[in-house]
């Protein structure tokens, strides 16, 4: 934890809860920000002290956010951490600003949850929720007030896919992306992966396609001693894992256009429940859903109750995936790109380079 003591400035736009940093930077440009720590990282000493003066037994932190948003002054506040319930709760506390949320990630059925204790979750009020489809929103618009635009996720809207005409080796190459299960509590991460990863690796092994596997940070952060590794020593644990060496391994990167400039190579991505897999079929890559855990994590619309449609099924034995693969490799590029377009606007939608989202932002800004 570190210690300010001197008052925060002032600034038009404040961005709570430091994760939010990265999507701020992408639609707010070159505009100054300034972060409030709402995990409490640090502790600005000074508002520490008025708070303590003017404590009347009531709620001691939305006090300390009060006074330091009364310093702050900002006309925009701003998080992707969308999921956190205090942040519909501010509006209450300092009133004179504008509340904008950006859906960061599938819907966690966490938060729904809560946000069906309407006993204690009646006065959930921000003014405006970028949110990745009007599914999210026909289901979000029940607990909370506010405007909704249905406007994609910012990091992917920000880098746009280049359509190259498919080579022969495009079909030679599958992407296979990490996930995490929906029960944390209970199942490894890793663990999750290893029936389904071991199925591709015996498939593209016979039909003599290069195999990657895309590592995702939940894939190794609550594990001490991957979290603090280096690349190779995370690659050799997997590597031991799975049993093969037979596959490609690209590690979890914190720049996103590096992220997206190397997805975009590839034109078939396997998942089981990552958001990344379907930020990529925005942009027209052809994907494949496996897993036996439905509905997956955060998509309960209609096509999820299905147990097998075009681009997802429950069998993971080696047959079907076989079957699903062929199927969706030699599906013609139009065929697939409708299919896409279709799915795509109930899963995440794409909206090139945030221009919806910054066209908000910018009214709001020069009102």
């Amino acid at each position: 934890m570190k210690y300010f003591f001197r008052k925060p400035k002032k600034c038009k736009i404040l961005v709570y809860d430091k994760q939010s940093i990265s999507f701020a930077r992408i639609l707010f440009e070159k505009r100054n920000l300034s972060v409030f720590d709402k995990r409490y990282e640090s502790i600005n000493l000074y508002v520490l002290f008025l708070t303590l003066i003017n404590f009347r037994f009531k709620n001691f932190k939305d006090l300390y956010k009060r006074i330091y948003f009364n310093f702050v002054s900002p006309d925009i506040i701003y998080t992707s951490i969308y999921n956190d319930l205090s942040f519909f709760k501010l509006k209450a506390i300092y009133p004179d600003a504008e509340y904008i949320a950006d859906q960061n990630g599938l819907r966690d059925p966490d938060f729904i949850k809560s946000l069906k204790k309407s006993s204690i979750n009646k006065n959930l009020k921000i003014d405006h929720f970028f949110v990745f489809s009007k599914h999210d929103e026909n289901i979000l618009s029940k607990y909370i007030k506010c405007k909704y635009y249905v406007a994609g996720k910012t990091d992917n809207n920000s880098i746009r896919r280049q359509i190259k005409p498919h080579s022969k080796n495009s079909k030679k190459k599958i992407l296979f992306i990490s996930g995490k299960m929906p029960d944390r509590s209970k199942i490894n991460y890793i663990e999750s992966q290893k029936l389904i990863f071991c199925r591709l690796i015996e498939i593209c092994k016979i039909k003599k396609i290069k195999l990657f596997f895309k590592e995702k940070k939940s894939f190794f952060k609550h594990n001490t001693k991957l979290e603090y590794s280096s690349t190779d020593k995370r690659k050799s644990f997997y590597q031991n894992h799975f049993g093969s060496k037979s596959w490609y391994f690209i590690p979890y990167s914190y720049n996103h256009k590096k992220k997206y400039n190397l997805l975009h190579k590839f034109n078939f991505v396997i998942l089981q429940d990552s958001t990344l897999g379907y930020e990529l079929l925005s942009k027209g890559v052809k994907i494949l859903c496996l897993t036996n855990k439905f509905p997956v994590l955060g998509l309960d619309i209609n096509f999820n109750k299905k147990r097998e449609g075009l681009f997802w099924t429950n069998k993971t034995d080696l047959l079907s995936i076989t079957k699903k693969i062929n199927n969706i490799i030699n599906m013609p590029s139009d065929n697939w790109r409708k299919v896409a377009s279709n799915f795509s606007k109930k899963i995440l939608s794409f909206d090139n380079n945030n221009l919806k989202k910054k066209d908000i932002l910018y009214k709001i800004l020069i009102r």
